[in-house]
């Protein structure tokens, strides 16, 4: 015989559905329980869903201040890109584990991997390319955003750089230009 046929003769049929009954309604209110818990947590999920937003937006504010200031305060930089990414990965491990444990499923949370690995990417492109205030130089040229009417339209167009410009660096462009003299 099953163990499901033992309960009858050993507990009697009702004290069976009774006890049936109490774990039922304990694993509904763990459910409730845990259905709470991760509706509080949908700000965390969609704030770690636009952590490379503002990952990219702190570094295009960073890159506007002094170099030789930013680079002095390079650790502290890169301590706050850490803290971002550790909020990414827990995050990424506590969520999905949540979403079991009160039973549903979660929109978004599928987007939580993309978003993880290319605020890691931005990250360890930031951290391993700049070592030195020279490299920032070429980091801050390399990623600063300009704002549209400098790249494109009427201005650009009509006030483009002199060709010597160009034909006076060979691939630095923080070689110094020959003296004209």
């Amino acid at each position: 015989m099953s163990a499901v046929l033992d309960i009858k003769p050993a507990m009697g049929g009702r004290d069976a559905v009774r006890q049936l009954g109490d774990v039922l309604t304990e694993a509904t209110a763990a459910r409730r329980y845990w259905q709470t818990k991760l509706d509080k947590a949908m700000p965390v999920l969609a704030h770690a869903l636009s952590l490379p937003t503002e990952a990219r937006a702190y570094w295009q504010k960073l890159i506007r201040s002094p170099a030789d200031e930013l680079h002095a305060s390079r650790s502290t930089v890169v301590g706050e890109f850490d803290q971002l990414l550790t909020h990414a990965n827990m995050t990424a491990e506590a969520l999905p584990a949540l979403a079991t444990l009160a039973g549903r499923v979660v929109p978004d949370l599928d987007r939580l991997p993309d978003a993880r690995r290319e605020l890691s990417q931005f990250i360890e492109m930031v951290v391993t390319r700049w070592k030195t205030e020279d490299d920032l130089h070429r980091l801050i040229v390399e990623t600063i955003e300009l704002p549209e009417w400098v790249t494109e339209g009427p201005v650009p167009a009509h006030f483009r750089p002199p060709q010597s410009w160009w034909d006076a660096v060979d691939d630095d462009p923080f070689q110094p230009l020959p003296d004209e003299s």
